[in-house]
């Protein structure tokens, strides 16, 4: 027994030896991102507390700071005062920007906009914002905390290329790494499943420990593209979302545009006849949209849903058609921004939508389109988060300007 405990003492030894030399090659050589989400009893995912870490793929790098509370957004307090007008951003991975540095993210320009417009009030923009989230986690974010920051405006960045999606059990990414909350509707009123994270305490401990590593990312995210091992991780509880083969084929003339995975099962919002799953998300995402209008208004808040430009929205003909092939014949790009607005008036939402500022930034220009997208994974770069925060602050000034002045 004494035998048996020295050698496995020595290969635990040896391991992490070993794990702490790959995790030093890896950090001097510049390579991997930084563990910066994790799970949360109530939003599934959330950022961690007080951090500081790096982000970057293929086309991008970005150093990351989150907040005492778990925001990546600028400091604030519980407390407003009486000489700031305090707008809350609610959204996904584009409003996270995990791809632009602190200072460029769509939020930074937004209130730099507002305050430079010198609305008599100090313009204070706080971002709920995280990657993968649904407008089910973005409502469960404003309920449980960001109506007791006592916001006067609140903007819901709908990414409709996978917003809707994200809140169904039947099409939301396979590839999610955290188990999430879901609403349902049971004859047409809106109703909060029971969310338990059922990830076994071993894992949760373990992964604690390592997202200290970032060879654990580099790592989890390799083996999520390969099935027989995404199985496993599901089966430990590693991964939250029981994996399914993606069965789609690959679209004629894609070399003009990377095409990121996850974009095959977000193309059913595009569609012209969208199959029952679609149809019941669309409905899940209305009456949620109707709850946090309601619940912002209520506390004297203004609410304002705003359309986010996907790059499938808003890329040029040639690039969209290499894209899609065969299913352009099925396909709508303004079908997001139709459902949306027919939501808006239905429900009484203020609602605009940021793709017709980038439509008349990009024309017909791949060139264009590429300063403004990310090739690697389709997200803004720092000159789409400019155009987007000035597209916003047009919008709200000309909603709180009279109020203010």
């Amino acid at each position: 027994m004494r035998r048996w405990l020295a050698g496995l003492l020595l290969l635990s030894v040896s391991t992490l030896a070993a794990l702490v030399l790959i995790e030093g090659v890896v950090r001097f050589a510049g390579y991997g991102s930084d563990q910066l989400l994790r799970d949360d009893a109530v939003l599934g995912v959330r950022f961690i507390e007080s951090k500081r870490g790096l982000s970057q793929g293929t086309c991008y790098h970005a150093n990351v700071t989150t907040t005492a509370q778990g925001w990546r957004t600028p400091d604030f307090t519980q407390m407003k005062s009486d000489d700031v007008f305090r707008v809350l951003v609610l959204g996904d991975s584009f409003m996270a920007g995990m791809q632009v540095n602190d200072n460029e993210i769509f939020s930074s320009v937004l209130q730099q906009r507002l305050n430079q417009a010198r609305l008599g009030k100090r313009v204070e923009v706080i971002t709920f914002g995280v990657p993968s989230w649904g407008t089910d986690q973005q409502y469960l974010a404003l309920r449980q905390y960001g109506l007791r920051l006592n916001p006067d405006l609140v903007v819901v960045a709908f990414y409709a290329q996978n917003d809707v999606a994200e809140t169904d059990l039947m099409l939301r990414s396979s590839t999610n790494i955290y188990p999430k909350p879901f609403f349902d509707l049971d004859e047409g009123r809106l109703i909060e499943l029971p969310f338990v994270d059922q990830t076994p305490m071993a894992i949760r401990l373990g992964r604690q420990v390592a997202a200290r590593f970032r060879i654990y990312p580099m790592t989890r995210d390799a083996l999520l593209t390969i099935p027989l091992a995404h199985r496993l991780l599901f089966r430990l509880g590693i991964v939250g979302v029981v994996p399914q083969p993606d069965e789609s084929p690959e679209p004629e003339g894609a070399s003009l545009w990377i095409w990121p995975d996850r974009w095959r099962r977000q193309i059913g919002v595009f569609e012209l006849r969208p199959w029952a799953d679609w149809s019941r998300a669309w409905a899940i995402s209305e009456s949620l949209l109707h709850r946090m209008n309601a619940e912002a208004t209520s506390t004297g808040a203004r609410f304002l849903l705003l359309g986010v430009a996907s790059p499938i929205e808003v890329m040029p003909h040639d690039i969209l058609t290499g894209l899609i092939g065969q299913k352009m014949k099925d396909f709508d790009a303004d079908q997001p921004s139709r459902r949306l607005r027919e939501i808006s008036m239905r429900r009484g939402i203020d609602f605009v939508s940021m793709v017709p500022a980038f439509r008349r930034r990009i024309g017909d220009s791949a060139q264009i389109f590429e300063d403004l997208f990310l090739r690697c994974d389709g997200h803004w770069t720092v000159k789409g988060h400019q155009l987007a925060g000035d597209a916003a602050a047009q919008e709200v000034l000309a909603r709180v300007t009279p109020a203010l002045r």
